[in-house]
């Protein structure tokens, strides 16, 4: 008789039952632990050692939040408005991102293509993001280039809400 009470599960009973006697809701608990691994991020990919076969830092793909990342860190932004950020900061550069995640053929690669990605760095351990100095330095040589910036950075702020994205370079005053 006992094995029929617990096998039955009533929301209102299962909620009075834990709040009156400490009987765990397990269905609760469940749903919690599952929402908790699917939400669960997995790195996109890894940035491209140069100096060892190790594997390289990880980079994940429109991350929800950056509390678990370095201040500082690296990032890539696609046409499409997709960010690609490391979760360290470290001794590597965006071609070895971008190399790494498959942007560009090699470490210099993605240097050539700024028409379609836009090199950025958080600014300290906010949630925020400013041009690197490469993409810096594409923005200023002519308004067509500032234009496309501003263009991929509104499709980012679209995709990525919870972010700032300023066009300008990461270590000036935000």
């Amino acid at each position: 008789m006992l094995k029929k009470f617990i096998n039955f599960n009533e929301g209102v009973g299962d909620k009075y039952a834990k709040r009156m006697f400490n009987i765990p809701d397990i269905d609760t608990d469940f749903e919690k632990e599952y929402k908790r691994h699917i939400e669960k991020e997995e790195p996109f990919g890894y940035s491209k050692n140069f100096s060892n076969n190790k594997q390289g830092v990880a980079i994940y793909k429109n991350p929800k939040t950056l509390n678990n990342f370095d201040e500082e860190v690296r990032a890539i932004v696609d046409k499409d408005g997709n960010i690609y950020v490391a979760i360290k900061d470290g001794m590597f550069d965006h071609g070895m991102i971008a190399y790494g995640i498959g942007f560009a053929k090699d470490r210099i690669g993605i240097y050539k293509d700024l028409d379609n990605y836009i090199l950025l760095c958080r600014i300290y351990n906010k949630n925020i993001f400013g041009l690197s100095d490469s993409s810096d330095s594409y923005a200023n040589i002519s308004s067509d280039n500032r234009k496309n910036i501003q263009k991929i950075l509104h499709k980012a702020k679209l995709k990525n809400p919870q972010y700032s994205f300023y066009d300008k370079f990461y270590n000036q005053e935000f």
